[in-house]
């Protein structure tokens, strides 16, 4: 039997707010059920429709119980719908819309809305249970503790990448160069009007329809100073990396049958996806290994990519991955990323995935790839329809 035909009929995205920025105020599910109520708005199915629902939320404290299902009950999906919240680090938006691919292709599903959100902003301190000792208790900034920190060594994801920048003689000009294209880059996708997945949310009596890192480009990226390892060798700074940030991204995932009888037209279809793993303090890596298995997957060569969309969690991760594949600037993050919109870890995946998507002419093919804290990566392979 044939394998079932699963496409991407269209995304749907809030603003992306920086870190303590204009969207501070919302917590991930709230985010998250604006993204699903402007995708239902635009493609007017009925949530009655929606058969699961997978979506990524990784930093979960404070949120309250099942923060995929609070999105979506919120926005009106069925209270009989089954939601799933995907925990994959950053590539939790991406597994989950691999996740809604899988279940398509299985049989079990026909119409998926899969996505992701994140506030980091909201992300509370925690202190232990136990009574303090003398002299108080120690906070735990959970961003840092289950975002940032790798379990398994102790080091941040900074340190862990300056290890594999100083592996692969990634210079501080390079990360610092891509860094600047980045801004410009989204600076540029906003005067012209390309990012037409984003709709504008309301807060407060105020409207807000772009995103905002990407206004608060620095001055001199080689004043900043790198922060990861001793002076002299460190090249990691907060302006050549990703920027902490709140949003949420709502993708609707579909069967040929669900296209079919709803009369939808799909944007992308999805060929298939490949996830990878290694050491954990090799993270950054594995995004390779995930673009490798996917490319044997569906025999297929780096050349044959016609766009890529690779999150920059590091400037160091984009450069790597052109240089493994040897693939040309212009085909790579067009309209800026994670350096310059903006990084909430639930939805980044989801997001490049739906840019992607949106990206592809009729035939084209593209490849979205992700690195997750743990050693992990995950990568999805679309043409455009």
């Amino acid at each position: 039997m044939s394998k079932r035909s699963v496409f991407i009929v269209a995304a749907n995205r809030t603003p992306l707010g920086s870190f303590q920025g204009r969207l501070k105020n919302l917590k991930a599910p709230e985010l998250g059920s604006l993204a699903i109520k402007g995708l239902l708005e635009k493609t007017q199915i009925s949530p009655t429709g929606i058969d699961e629902v997978f979506f990524g939320n990784v930093l979960q404290g404070g949120v309250g119980q099942a923060p995929a299902r609070q999105a979506a009950l919120n926005a009106g999906i069925s209270n009989s719908t089954p939601c799933t919240t995907v925990n994959k680090v950053c590539a939790s938006g991406m597994k989950a819309i691999q996740l809604g691919y899988d279940t398509i292709v299985a049989g079990h599903n026909d119409l998926v809305l899969a996505g992701g959100q994140e506030s980091m902003s909201s992300v509370p301190f925690a202190v232990g249970r136990e009574a303090p000792t003398y002299g108080g208790d120690r906070m735990i900034d959970l961003i840092n503790n289950d975002g940032l920190t790798d379990s398994f060594t102790g080091m941040h994801m900074g340190t862990c990448a300056e290890k594999i920048v100083q592996k692969l003689k990634i210079t501080r000009d390079e990360q610092d160069e891509y860094a600047m294209m980045s801004y410009e880059r989204a600076r540029r996708a906003w005067a012209e009007g390309v990012l037409s997945e984003v709709s504008p949310i309301e807060i407060n009596g105020e409207t807000i329809s772009c995103d905002e890192e990407f206004e608060r480009l620095p001055q001199d990226f080689s004043q900043i100073r790198a922060i990861f390892d001793k002076p002299e060798i460190a090249s990691i700074t907060a302006g050549n990396t990703s920027k902490l940030g709140d949003g949420a991204v709502a993708v609707l995932v579909a069967s040929e049958n669900a296209v079919l009888d709803s009369g939808l037209n799909p944007i992308a279809r999805i060929i298939g996806h490949a996830d990878a793993a290694t050491d954990s303090y090799n993270f950054t890596e594995a995004v390779n290994f995930a673009i490798i298995k996917a490319l044997k997957k569906y025999d297929l060569t780096a050349d044959k990519i016609d766009h890529w969309e690779i999150n920059e969690a590091f400037a160091s991760v984009v450069i790597a991955v052109e240089r493994s594949f040897d693939i040309p600037r212009e085909k790579m993050n067009p309209y800026g990323g994670a350096i310059s919109l903006g990084h909430p870890f639930g939805c980044s995946g989801a997001r490049i995935t739906a840019r992607l998507a949106m990206r592809l002419k009729p035939g084209e093919l593209g490849i979205a790839a992700i690195c997750n804290g743990g050693g992990g990566g995950g990568a999805i392979v679309l043409q455009g329809v």
